[in-house]
């Protein structure tokens, strides 16, 4: 009859230590680090958009209150370059979350 040689006691827990240490980097440590990129590139690209969004509100008020509407001091006509800014921000804001997709409803959701 053979005899199965065992490992000591002390190898099995030092290897199934190290069995439990690299299953936990897996599926641990190594999708934090993915999820902090991504994270990383939604901050940066958030910050970017609200920037040209700002930018271009103000593109539009600067260019209505030059091009379209005289200077007047003591006039309701000085509002309506807001007014169109205010539109422009609205109209871009409503364009946008026309183009979020909304998540498909069915068995497998």
């Amino acid at each position: 009859m053979a005899r199965t040689r065992t490992k000591p006691v002390a190898e099995l827990v030092e290897e199934l230590r190290d069995l439990v240490t690299a299953y936990v980097k897996q599926e641990t440590v190594e999708p934090a680090k993915r999820l902090g990129r991504n994270f990383g590139l939604s901050l940066g690209a958030g910050l970017l958009f609200g920037t040209g969004f700002i930018l271009l509100v103000l593109a539009v008020i600067r260019f209505s209150q030059v091009e379209l509407f005289e200077p007047a001091a003591d006039s309701w006509e000085s509002v309506y370059p807001y007014l169109i800014g205010l539109g422009t921000a609205i109209a871009v804001v409503l364009f946008s979350l026309m183009m979020v997709k909304k998540p498909a409803k069915g068995p497998n959701r």
